[in-house]
């Protein structure tokens, strides 16, 4: 069984998003992996999931007594045992200070196709903003600033990122070889 989806990033236009297939028996830290390959972040915060009205992430013992609701460990749920149907959408929060969100969509669930079960990324459009920009509006300015020749910011936002940035930047082909490297260490071999 292979699902199909698309992840697209929230308030930001136009849209940053991903079409991607994966085996549905990975655990929602494995989807959590994958996302942070697919999108191009760096995996530097915390997440959540937010399925059917369940919090699927990484529980804390340390602060157990401060949550007021159910977070499921994303180590142990598996993606199959909470999304069953095509057309479900669940949202990934990933870093709670820069708060990105995104709208996860099953696009297809293919019971009947045999592939290689490694995640591949399929398509999808621009760059994922750096990470710690300060979230979706501290990025919209900083793509204003690094467009605008005379910007007071444009200096020091190019400095901040190291290298030129270019937001309409993407390539499926450089993401499916980071997915297919990562197989042994991140994801099953099913």
């Amino acid at each position: 069984m292979i699902y199909t989806c698309k992840i697209e990033l929230d308030e930001i236009n136009p849209k940053i998003w991903r079409e991607f297939q994966f085996h549905p028996d990975v655990t929602f830290h494995q989807l959590h992996e994958m996302i942070q390959f697919i999108m191009g972040w760096d995996n530097y915060h915390l997440y959540e999931f937010h399925v059917n009205e369940r919090a699927i992430g990484l529980p804390d013992p340390t602060f157990s007594y401060m949550e007021n609701r159910e977070v499921l460990d994303a180590r142990r749920e598996t993606v199959q045992k909470h999304v069953t149907k095509e057309n479900t959408v669940f949202s990934y929060t990933y870093d709670f200070g820069d708060d990105w969100r995104h709208t996860v969509t099953v696009v297809r669930i293919d019971s009947s196709t045999v592939i290689d079960p490694v995640p591949v990324c399929l398509g999808g459009a621009r760059n994922c903003p750096p990470e710690d920009v300060g979230g979706a509006w501290a990025y919209q300015h900083m793509l204003e600033a690094l467009s605008t020749p005379n910007h007071p910011e444009r200096a020091e936002f190019t400095e901040w990122l190291g290298q030129e940035y270019d937001a309409e930047r993407f390539s499926c082909d450089e993401v499916n070889v980071i997915l297919k490297s990562t197989r042994t260490s991140s994801f099953p071999n099913r």
